[in-house]
């Protein structure tokens, strides 16, 4: 995935319900701050552009490089389910009754029951 299109989907995660405590709680390493963090987080996970689009985005070469899989997984999910958090969320397994109570401060709303 792009680093373009990773930011526009980190931005809609962010104006979406919950989606900035699931993003950050799925997330292992550095932490999304907020609209003005979208592309500082990137630049830690990818490095900084080196020239041409070939060169920029084969491999991540940042500090926190090491998160990059996490960070598409949840941004590919994001998109399939066009937007939806609680979609989201749920195709990546994290509905523990717990989760859902500190993302949105309700039950799960796909009626699984919860560990």
């Amino acid at each position: 995935m792009e680093r373009g299109e990773q930011a526009e989907l980190l931005r809609t995660l962010l104006r979406a319900p919950g989606g900035h405590r699931a993003f950050n709680r799925f997330v292992t390493g550095r932490k999304l701050l907020g609209q003005h963090d979208v592309l500082p987080f990137l630049a830690a996970m990818w490095g900084q552009p080196r020239g041409t689009r070939h060169d920029r985005w084969t491999q991540p070469s940042g500090p926190y490089a090491n998160q990059a899989s996490s960070v598409n997984k949840f941004l590919r999910m994001f998109k399939k389910h066009r937007g939806d958090v609680e979609a989201t969320v749920n195709a990546l397994e994290l509905e523990s009754r717990a989760f859902w109570m500190f993302v949105l401060g309700r039950p799960s709303p796909y009626g699984r029951p919860s560990p």
